[in-house]
């Protein structure tokens, strides 16, 4: 008994040594990787962490050093790909352009991703979360819509601090580029009323919608 209760004292010692050691980027993308490629083809609820250390050739400690359940993963999953889709370190280094630049570059990479037809898995994986995980779904909205509308808000409220705009709400207003933006062609592209625009097509769409924000918000 007294052997192994000694016994059971080392595994977790060395359990915690685990979850206290950094986790290898190697390891870690590759577990976003799959666990990307595992939601996206079954579901949330389809999915175990097992599979997803075997899919990654992790070990299950290795998983669960950083991500303590599935809920995490797949918020760490959504923000990811917020990432991709926004590109934040581009923008950080185009601060210093003109506003009109900056505001068209994004509105590109969001109408890019919004028209892409692995969109419409996203939606699926994120919906079925909502209707049983409602927590699960606002943190998940708060890692990428939620990031992609904060991300706009900040450059409207920066154009306010320049002068270029005049806004009482950015929230608001950003509700309403982003509308001019999507317009009926998210609905269209969903329903596959119409396929995926060109990348021309969509620069043009965007750059008129942030001409008419600008004839509405713009500060003469």
């Amino acid at each position: 008994m007294a052997g192994a209760r000694v016994n059971r004292r080392r595994a977790r010692r060395r359990s915690a040594s685990r979850r206290g050691r950094p986790v290898d980027p190697a390891k870690r993308a590759a577990v976003l990787a799959a666990a990307r490629r595992l939601f996206l083809a079954r579901g949330y609820d389809a999915v175990t962490m097992g599979e997803i250390a075997v899919r990654a050739r992790v070990s299950k400690a290795t998983l669960y050093a950083k991500f303590p359940d599935r809920s995490a993963l797949l918020e760490a999953v959504i923000r990811k790909e917020s990432e991709r889709i926004l590109g934040e370190r581009e923008l950080i280094e185009e601060a210093g352009l003109d506003l009109q630049i900056r505001l068209t570059r994004l509105g590109v990479r969001l109408l890019t991703f919004l028209t892409d037809p692995e969109r419409l898995q996203f939606e699926r994986l994120l919906g079925g979360a909502a209707e049983r995980y409602p927590n699960l779904a606002a943190r998940c909205f708060e890692a990428g819509p939620g990031r992609a509308r904060s991300t706009l808000v900040t450059l409207i409220r920066g154009g306010v601090a320049e002068g270029r705009l005049r806004v009482a709400d950015a929230f608001a207003a950003a509700g309403d580029l982003a509308g001019l933006w999507q317009g009926f062609l998210r609905i269209e592209t969903t329903l596959r009323y119409r396929p995926k625009p060109p990348p021309a097509q969509l620069r043009r769409r965007v750059r008129r919608g942030v001409r008419l924000f600008l004839k509405l918000y713009g500060s003469p």
